[in-house]
């Protein structure tokens, strides 16, 4: 009797913490960053508690000196953007000039070579305000990070003795999360390195052979070394692949007129497309701008069981979903956008 009530409050409380983890989706991305700030910066509170320092006074001298490398990166990045402005007026005027070259040329080209070029445009836009949107909450997540590093900090030198009060194999314990903080430190400490020496050596190649803007371009291949998904991200943008319910949208296409009937005719009809639109992208109101898919391809394949696509319990198989609709998936992106 007593197992069973404790099974039960373990699955209580796993949906509690999955419930609220769910609910706070938003702050476990600082969090985490902020626990990986602590973990490369706790050797420093270490070698301080060791030299009779306060948990308190050595958690927050490390923090100021976190604060302060993040604030020589921040500079450096002014100057790198101060930089970029100056010479602003001179790539814009090269850009205006290149545009109108490549609009005289569009018009030898055939109509949809024309279209995938001019697509293009509005994908930069889009991409340009999805940045801008999430350099907006730096800010907020900044404030989340350094309470999170300073409060890690702060525990870390009484953490171990709570564990041991709660935990009867408490030593065993802090052995394997000592090992894997060891192993978590080595990696981002070889992480930072190699992302400051190959952002060194480039910065130094480009100012031998004056390249501009070399200070930028060496900070931006720091960034994207160092967090090699930042660049998936900046490159991409989200989409969606809509299997529309045929049996019901035929009906509907043949009370408005539509001639051609057909799935493949129904995937290329305008009206067809603003309803699937309206249909899918607004139930996605609640989502974050940069979360909100950008375009959609209109199938006319069922994912079925027997096709592959879908998994005994009907879940999507997304490998091979994504090589057979791989054509598509580039027409989309490429801005072509159709199913």
């Amino acid at each position: 009797m007593e197992r069973r009530w404790r099974l039960l409050g373990s699955l209580a409380a796993l949906v509690v913490v999955l419930a609220a983890m769910k609910a706070a989706a938003a702050l476990l991305a600082p969090i985490v960053f902020g626990i990986m700030v602590a973990a490369i910066s706790a050797p420093g509170v270490i070698w301080l508690s060791r030299h009779r320092v306060p948990a308190v006074v050595g958690a927050l001298l490390v923090l100021l000196l976190d604060i302060g490398v993040v604030w020589l990166f921040g500079g450096l990045l002014y100057v790198a953007a101060g930089d970029v402005e100056r010479r602003l007026p001179h790539y814009l005027d090269q850009l205006s000039s290149f545009i109108a070259s490549l609009g005289h040329s569009l018009t030898r080209l055939p109509t949809g070579r024309a279209r995938l070029a001019s697509a293009h445009a509005d994908r930069i836009g889009a991409l340009i305000t999805d940045l801008a949107e999430r350099v907006a909450g730096v800010a907020s997540d900044a404030i989340v990070v350094l309470f999170v590093v300073f409060f890690v900090l702060w525990e870390l030198g009484v953490i171990g003795e709570k564990f041991r009060s709660y935990c009867r194999n408490a030593n065993e314990q802090l052995t394997r999360i000592d090992r894997v903080v060891r192993e978590t430190q080595k990696y981002l400490l070889v992480k930072v390195l190699t992302s400051t020496i190959a952002a060194l050596g480039v910065f130094l190649v480009l100012s031998v052979f004056r390249v501009e803007l070399a200070l930028f371009l060496a900070l931006l291949l720091f960034v994207l070394h160092f967090i090699p998904n930042l660049g998936a991200a900046i490159a991409t943008f989200p989409a969606m692949l809509v299997v529309p319910d045929f049996d019901r949208l035929i009906p509907w296409a043949e009370q408005r007129g539509l001639t051609d009937t057909s799935r493949t005719g129904l995937s290329r009809e305008p009206s067809v497309r603003e309803l699937l639109e309206q249909e899918t992208l607004g139930r996605l109101q609640d989502l974050a701008q940069y979360e909100r898919p950008k375009r959609i391809a209109i199938l006319t394949e069922d994912l079925t069981v027997d096709s592959g696509l879908l998994t005994p319990t009907l879940k999507v198989r997304r490998r091979i979903a994504e090589h057979r609709f791989r054509e598509i998936i580039e027409a989309m992106y490429a801005g072509e956008g159709e199913g």
